[in-house]
């Protein structure tokens, strides 16, 4: 069912951008750069069993949370070269522990700067996932963080990250899957799922199964699955991407930031406990290359 406090807020945030934007100020959505997580440090905060990643927009932090979480819970030792692909600068490599000197390879020169910046001795090319400048069998393990969904072609991404890796090399990501636009539809209405999904850039939406069937296809090998995120969390996270939310967020005290944190660490700590495939709309998976 519409919520009519989410459709209401969207109504909100699109008076309030079309006000900021006819003086001439810039909201975070004209902000350039696809994977450029922040202008400045990034520091992690344990709360709970949840790692808090702390980006000055508490939206972002609520659903990277979930992903650093995932990735520190379940990453393996790594050895021989490691791919991240979709490494953007490179900040959230470093929140999740991808090894420094991993192999990064993004489409958005803006991103790869500024991780040539933060990671001067780590290789960041620029490169179409479909078509991977990297010889074939020389990756051991590729990981990489909500990518997959911004892909025209999945199969392609696919191929060729089977291509690159040796067998038995491991890859690692999480993905958005098409229940997350339902969710936003569900939540604050067609008119306002199309705008922030069309800021989002999501072109593949597949289900979890297909998905899954994808993989098999492409030569991969399963070994770990884990839905995240309910309908609750997604309605939650398009509340705090609200520009006027926003707003009144960093107007709060710092006790009443701390406390809201910690409540939405016990909302992350649920989505990945407890997030049945049905209700889910994102996806870690860890998979073998056949």
């Amino acid at each position: 069912m519409i919520s009519p406090k989410l459709t209401a807020l969207a109504l909100i945030d699109r008076v309030w951008l079309a006000a900021r934007r006819a003086r001439g100020k810039k909201t975070q959505l004209d902000t350039p750069g696809a994977g450029v997580q922040s202008a400045q440090p990034v520091e992690v905060a344990k709360i709970g069993d949840v790692h808090w990643p702390c980006f000055p927009a508490f939206g972002h932090s609520f659903w990277r949370a979930q992903e650093v979480t995932l990735f520190r819970r379940n990453l393996m030792p790594f050895s021989g070269r490691v791919l991240d692909l979709g490494c953007g600068d490179g900040i959230f490599g470093r929140l999740a522990g991808f090894p420094d000197d991993a192999v990064g390879v993004d489409y958005d020169n803006a991103s790869l700067a500024a991780r040539r910046l933060l990671l001067p001795e780590a290789e960041s090319l620029w490169g179409d996932a479909g078509n991977l400048s990297l010889e074939t069998a020389s990756i051991s393990a590729c990981v990489s963080n909500s990518v997959f969904e911004h892909l025209p072609d999945l199969p392609a991404c696919f191929r060729e990250i089977r291509r690159v890796l040796v067998p038995g090399g491991e890859l690692m990501f999480t993905m958005t899957l098409g229940s997350f636009s339902d969710h936003l539809r569900r939540g604050s209405g067609r008119w306002d799922a199309a705008f922030w999904l069309g800021h989002f850039g999501h072109n593949s939406e597949p289900t979890r199964a297909q998905l899954l069937d994808l993989m098999k296809r492409s030569e991969f090998e399963v070994t770990q699955v884990v839905d995240y995120q309910p309908e609750s969390f997604s309605r939650e996270y398009r509340r705090l991407i609200s520009p006027a939310v926003q707003f009144r967020i960093r107007r709060l005290s710092e006790g009443k930031r701390t406390a809201l944190r910690t409540r939405l660490c016990r909302d992350v700590e649920a989505s990945l406990a407890a997030t049945p495939p049905s209700d889910s709309a994102c996806i870690f998976v860890k998979a073998r290359a056949i």
